[in-house]
């Protein structure tokens, strides 16, 4: 009978239950998400339910102004019993909710127990049980899964598929994997305008397919989280016309769970009465709980799921009906694929994703939007230390000094050189422990920046654009043909900018930042040349010399924006303005014709070292059973980890013009420079810090390794290399002094 029913058309509640939007709507809406672009769709549909302002669920239960009774609230766990009111009686529903203003709505086992427990009893007292769904998931972290957390998940679906009550489900915000699976085995699941739904994450999503270059957002895209494309899909059975903080269509809500009950039942009872197997059934299980054998009592003596004690607590036929109904409602959601369909073997091709150019655009913004207000020098001790210690260094330069003279204080040349290195190695550590994962990039990105100042010097800076708010109006009002093309290169965030209400609510230094940040990724993209555009437009002959001489389309399109919106954006000229001590930052010490060189050399070796800290990571398992296992590690493991972190290295544009036998000297030089610095261990202590947030499923203990790795064994392996003395690489607890029990702490983490 089941595979019958899971054939049928499903019955669309929308025509009886009330509060649900129409057919004609929602076909709207997908005509809508289908022309939208990714960034679009995401705005429309998954963004609203992130907003930090949207009502939780305790929140939306106090807005349906009805008497409230039991409340339970434990944390991102709230239930409640409501008194609704059904066709003139009052009726006490209860409800088991994730409330979102506590860690985001994420439950952990112990709130996966509690909800069954909460469950079992209003289908005890029979109470029909609607459930809110509104969390990014269930709780992934170590001590979750250390107290089963899986199984709870399991144990509360088995509970809320196994009541003899009605069960709605509606989606109020997030509904994502097994944080919402549970609330989502109902008779009826409905969901809110902007409630988004499935049973992954996209964001993990994202991180299965990484291969075929697919970002977060093309993931939800093409799943289709939106509660219309859920309709679409027969994944619920309604949408509820209204949002959090709706006030005037509240009512909307309360109607669909009264009237969604209603529709449960009564098509309950038309089933019982035209399906007398289902009396059989109900007979065949009262037969079991009157005579039950000795089988069937240790099943339930063992079971978790709450099994009826009492006659009273038996259920009848139609919480029998309520359960079969369910299974038949949730079996229909269920979709299969064939073969020829799946994964590698399907025809339909597989979109062209867009994850690499979004990380580089999202990067290389970040970049642009830092080069703008660069870390103050005076704020940073050791860097304002090293700075003043090089200026006073290179001031000494032209003092001629005897031997006594040179024997006290130095000589001139040679204190001048430590100081360069030293500045250098502190703005480069300082930059490392201030970009963290986006280190490697970021310093690439310097690197390039720092190897062409005169074309670099193109970007434009938050001082060149004069009168934001009357520029952003100008470019969203205007009909010109360029500045309509301009405009389309902007990002969708940045496309904002032209809104008028948005220029209305922000502030002038909120806006330029935006648009200086949007404008610099244009200069440095191809060049907005084009005859067709600039036909009406006079150009400088300045620029149209550049343009004949094909200059670097940087320098091209500044000229072009200053000729095009020279009442808003500055010429670009050639003096430079002398700085108060007090406003110096870092890219002007790392610009100093002095400096600039040695730094460049600095941010290479602070990328390999980037790449032999990844390898390490890659490595952790082989390298904790070495330091498991002797204590020590091997010769050969440093050397082939060195030699793989270089290979890796050459594969980059930045060292395309460095050899092998360069990098190998060079690093190992910057390594002695590391390991004598006085503030190295702090350093590699805080990158161990902000590491093991990255990268939060390892060990601490293995973490201490990798520091203890570059501040001691890494160094005696380049010694012993120069000297040719004996290599021992031994691992010291006692040296290593910041976790209690090391070895029992190796082991246990080796185990993990």
């Amino acid at each position: 009978m089941a595979k019958d029913f899971s054939l049928f058309p499903r019955k669309e509640p929308a025509s009886v239950v009330k509060g649900l939007l129409k057919e004609q709507q929602i076909e709207m809406a997908l005509e809508n998400f289908k022309s939208m672009e990714v960034d679009s769709y995401i705005a429309a549909t998954v963004a609203p339910t992130e907003e930090s302002t949207r009502s939780s669920s305790k929140e939306i239960i106090a807005a349906l102004g009805v008497d409230i009774y039991n409340e339970i609230d434990n944390g991102p766990l709230y239930c409640a019993e409501l008194e609704l009111e059904f066709d003139g009686e009052l009726r006490r529903i209860g409800f088991v909710t994730q409330n979102r203003t506590t860690n985001s709505g994420v439950w952990g086992p112990d709130h996966h127990k509690t909800a069954a427990k909460i469950v079992a009893s209003y289908a005890t007292r029979s109470m029909p049980i609607v459930t809110f769904m509104d969390t990014p998931g269930a709780d992934p972290y170590e001590d979750a899964n250390a107290n089963n957390q899986a199984h709870t998940i399991s144990t509360l679906i088995a509970e809320l598929c196994n009541v003899d009550v009605p069960t709605l489900g509606i989606i109020v915000g997030q509904g994502y994997s097994g944080g919402a699976i549970p609330l989502a085995a109902s008779n009826l699941l409905f969901s809110l305008r902007t409630g988004v739904f499935n049973t992954i994450h996209p964001k993990s999503l994202a991180n299965l397919v990484r291969r075929y270059n697919l970002s977060w957002q093309e993931c939800a895209k093409f799943v289709g989280v939106s509660s219309y494309e859920l309709y679409k899909q027969g994944n619920i059975d309604g949408i509820i016309d209204f949002d959090p903080g709706e006030e005037s269509k509240i009512e909307n809500l309360k109607n669909s769970i009264v009237t969604g009950i209603s529709f449960i039942e009564n098509s309950t009872k038309d089933f019982v009465a035209r399906h007398p197997e289902v009396i059989n059934h109900y007979q065949r299980n009262l037969n079991r709980y009157l005579n039950s054998s000795d089988t069937i009592s240790a099943v339930h003596s063992k079971s978790n799921l709450r099994f009826p004690i009492f006659p009273t607590e038996w259920p009848n036929i139609f919480g029998v009906a309520f359960r079969y109904l369910r299974y038949v409602g949730m079996r229909r959601r269920i979709k299969s694929t064939t073969t020829t369909q799946y994964g590698r073997l399907a025809e339909t091709e597989i979109p062209e994703g867009e994850l690499s150019q979004r990380i580089h655009r999202e990067r290389r913004a970040a970049f642009l939007g830092w080069l703008q207000d660069p870390d103050k020098v005076i704020y940073e001790d050791s860097l304002n230390q090293a700075w003043k210690n090089f200026q006073e260094k290179r001031k000494a330069l032209g003092e001629e000094r005897g031997r006594i003279a040179q024997f006290i204080f130095g000589e001139p040349q040679s204190n001048f050189d430590i100081a360069k290195n030293e500045i250098c190695l502190v703005a480069g550590l300082h930059l490392y422990n201030r970009w963290k994962a986006s280190a490697k990039e970021n310093l690439s990105a310097l690197i390039e920046y720092l190897s062409d100042i005169e074309t670099s010097n193109y970007f434009l800076s938050t001082s060149d654009i004069k009168d934001v708010k009357g520029l952003l109006k100008s470019l969203s009002n205007t009909d010109d043909p360029f500045r309509k093309r301009l405009k389309k290169k902007f990002s969708f965030e940045g496309k904002k900018l032209f809104d008028q209400s948005f220029i209305k609510e922000k502030n002038a230094i909120f806006l330029v930042s935006e648009l200086v940040s949007e404008l610099n990724l244009i200069l440095e993209s191809s060049s907005l040349y084009d005859e067709q555009y600039f036909a009406s437009i006079e150009l400088s002959e300045a620029t149209k010399a550049l343009v004949l001489k094909n200059a670097p389309s940087i320098v091209i399109n500044r000229r072009i924006l200053e000729d095009t919106l020279w009442s808003n954006i500055e010429r670009k000229t050639d003096s430079v303005v002398a700085k108060a001590i007090q406003d110096i930052d870092i890219m002007d010490v790392v610009i100093d014709e002095d400096i600039r060189e040695s730094f460049i050399s600095n941010c290479h070796n602070l990328i390999l070292f980037d790449y032999v800290y990844e390898n390490m990571i890659a490595n952790l398992v082989s390298m904790a059973r070495e330091a498991n296992e002797s204590k020590s590690i091997p010769y050969d493991f440093i050397s082939d980890l060195l030699e793989k972190t270089i290979q890796d290295a050459l594969k980059l544009d930045t060292f395309k013009d460095h050899n092998k036998i360069d990098i190998q000297r060079s690093f190992a030089l910057w390594m002695e420079r590391l390991t004598t610095y006085s503030g190295s261990s702090n350093f590699l202590k805080s990158v161990e810090e902000w590491i093991c947030v990255v990268h939060k499923d390892k060990s601490d203990t293995l973490f201490v390794i990798v520091s203890f790795f570059f501040e001691k064994i890494l160094p005696e392996y380049y010694a012993s290399r120069r000297s040719g003395s004996q290599f021992e690489g031994k691992i010291k607890p006692a040296r290593i002094g910041r976790r209690k029990d090391f070895w029992n702490r190796l082991n246990i983490a080796y185990r993990d």
